[in-house]
């Protein structure tokens, strides 16, 4: 998982990590934190996401992102 590795090289990223539905083995969600909004939107601008999104073209039947806040 390259996107993995480099996205944990990142100095603005908390936590980036990838789970996998426990009754359906083909849903994948990562969970993400970053220091600021502003930061996210920069990894998501990034050529190393780019090319992620680009070798999953066609495998992936749909991505959503939900951004949530913390509330405790």
């Amino acid at each position: 998982m390259l996107l993995i590795e480099q996205t944990h090289k990142e100095p603005e990223c908390v936590t980036y990590t990838l789970h996998q539905n426990n009754q359906d083995d083909a849903h994948f969600v990562f969970y993400e934190n970053w220091q600021s909004y502003e930061l996210w939107q920069q990894h998501v601008d990034a050529q190393n996401f780019k090319n992620y999104l680009a070798e999953v073209d066609g495998c992936i039947v749909s991505m959503n992102a939900s951004e949530l806040t913390a509330i405790s």
